[in-house]
């Protein structure tokens, strides 16, 4: 019997608002279920991930996220990883691509 790693299942909501006309603004949602140690969601056309899952617990998980998006309406944290509890969604910003990009990840669920 191997050793299974740990995942989490994840709903991430992409929201891109274009910086010039006609402003169009898309939105798509997702389940993802991720890995440990496993990095997820590219964004602005890059082989980049935004998130990458460094530590499952019972009921949250520790995250990392890509060095240019910053925490939506939050206090930024001094390193680039956040807990994550369930069902707290959390929103990251990144402003510096063609369009404006928020995405927020949402824990659904956790399995041990």
């Amino acid at each position: 019997m191997g050793w299974e790693k740990l995942k989490a299942i994840f709903a991430v909501r992409s929201i891109e608002n274009q910086w010039k006309p006609p402003f169009r603004k898309t939105i798509e949602d997702k389940e993802l279920t991720v890995s440990e140690n496993e990095s997820f969601e590219k964004f602005d056309g890059r082989e980049e991930n935004v998130f990458k899952l460094l530590k499952v617990g019972a009921d949250n998980v520790v995250i990392e996220y890509h060095r240019e998006f910053t925490l939506k309406n939050y206090q930024q944290p001094s390193s680039k990883q956040l807990q994550l509890e369930l069902n707290e969604p959390q929103s990251f910003t990144f402003l510096w691509g063609e369009d404006g990009i928020t995405k927020t990840l949402t824990l659904k669920q956790t399995v041990q």
